[in-house]
Parts: C-alpha cells; structure tokens; sequence
C-alpha cells in the first residue's frame, strides 16, 4: 500500500522532469544561434525608447576626458536613466559606464526629460591611448533590445 503511494507520488514529478528536460533541449535547439545585432544610427534608426528620438549627437575628448551632448525629442515629461549607456575603449578593457553626477539635461544637473527638445550631456574619464566608442543599449519593446553604436572618437 505504501509502495503504491510513493509509486503515485513519484510518477508525476518523473513526468514533470521529463517534460522540463524536453522543453530546455526545444530551447536551446531554437536559439543556439541566438545575438544581439549592433544597429548603427541611422535617419531610420532614431528611437532610443517609444517616447524618445534622436536628433543629433557629438562627441569630443579633452586628454582624459570624454565628452558627449545628444539632442533628443522627447513626446513626455519621464525620468531619464544612464544604466545602459556605456563607453567602449576596445575589447581588452571593460566598458566604462557613465554616472548620473556626470549628466545634464538641457544645461541643468538633471534625471528628467521634458516634452519636447532635450540635450543630453554626459562626460567621463578614458584613456588618452585608446579610441572610445559610445555605445547604448536601448529596449524599445519588452524582450527587444538593440545596441546603437555611435562613431569612433579619433
């Protein structure tokens, strides 16, 4: 009697695992060759978000400082965030990510873009050996991403 009862118990998480061993190698068969494109900025490229565009951008160094101004529209007043804004210095060395005490928003110490017109300004320290690249990652719609990378600084 007891045996039967165990027997009943074990069966359906035998069962379960099974169908989770199956479902993982479904997984893993579908996106085993799974990336995330790089998107270059481009006149179709534009949106950081669904209620931000961007207009322009800019970018200049001062021996180990790195600076950038973006110009985005902004179609409602919503908190701004740095936490996917970072700056390649090649492959060898980690990105640097840029801090919110670094940011101004349209020449005011800021986390809020305002609707309409807004420039963005960030700055960082770099290596004056190497040759950054701005790059942020965007999430337009929930589960897409897109990695924009901005031009070389020479």
């Amino acid at each position: 009697m007891r045996g039967k009862k165990l027997s009943l118990l074990l069966l359906p998480i035998i069962a379960i695992a099974a169908l989770l061993i199956v479902h993982k190698a479904n997984v893993d068969q579908r996106y085993h060759n799974f990336s995330v494109n790089t998107v270059h900025i481009s006149p179709v490229a534009n949106q950081l978000t669904p209620n931000v565009t961007l207009k322009s951008f800019s970018q200049y160094r001062k021996k180990n400082h790195y600076y950038a101004s973006l110009t985005v529209t902004a179609t409602k007043k919503m908190p701004f965030t740095l936490d996917h804004w970072y700056l390649m210095e090649g492959t060898a060395i980690q990105p640097n990510q840029f801090l919110t005490d670094d940011l101004t928003i349209n020449g005011m110490p800021s986390t809020n873009l305002s609707r309409g017109t807004n420039v963005i300004k960030v700055n960082t320290q770099v290596d004056p050996q190497v040759q950054p690249n701005l790059v942020i990652v965007t999430n337009p719609a929930k589960g897409h991403y897109r990695k924009l990378v901005f031009k070389t600084l020479n």
